[in-house]
C-alpha cells in the first residue's frame, strides 16, 4: 500500500497542474500580500513548497526503494523544477492568456526548497531522541 503516501502529492499535482492552465482571466489580481509580496509569487510558493511537502512524505516512506529515501531531496527538489517548468511551457503554448515566465520556475524551485527544508526541520526534530543524563 505504498501507493497510499504518495496520493497526496498525487492529487495535490493534479490541483496544481488545472490551476495553473486555468484562463488567465479566470482570476482578478488582488493586492499584494502584507503590501509588498505578490499573491502571484505567493501562490507559487505555497503550491510549490506543498508539493515538496508531499514528495519527500511519499519518498520518506518508499521501503522498497531505499535510493529514493536515500537521495529524497535532490529526487524532490529535480521533480519540482522539472514539473514547474514543464507547467510554465503548458501555460506558454497551451492555456489562454498564459505565458511563460522564468521567474514563476524560480518562484516554484524556492517553494521546493521550503518544503524541502520544512520537511528536514520537523522530521529532525520529531526524529531526536532525548539524551540520557
Amino acid at each position: 500500500m505504498q501507493i497510499l503516501y504518495a496520493l497526496p502529492a498525487i492529487v495535490w499535482a493534479v490541483v496544481v497542474t488545472v490551476l495553473s492552465l486555468l484562463p488567465g482571466n479566470t482570476f482578478s489580481p488582488p493586492p499584494p500580500l502584507f503590501g509588498f509580496i505578490p499573491v502571484d509569487v505567493a501562490g507559487h510558493l505555497f503550491c510549490y513548497w506543498l508539493l515538496a511537502l508531499f514528495l519527500m512524505l511519499a519518498a520518506s516512506k518508499a521501503v522498497h526503494w531505499p535510493r529514493l529515501r536515500q537521495f529524497a531531496g535532490v529526487y524532490t527538489i529535480s521533480f519540482v523544477l522539472v514539473y514547474g517548468a514543464v507547467i510554465e511551457l503548458l501555460q506558454e503554448y497551451v492555456a489562454i492568456n498564459r505565458t511563460f515566465d522564468w521567474f514563476d520556475i524560480l518562484a516554484n524551485t524556492m517553494g521546493g526548497i521550503i518544503g524541502f527544508g520544512i520537511f528536514k526541520l520537523f522530521t529532525g526534530l520529531l526524529g531526536k531522541k532525548p539524551t540520557a543524563q
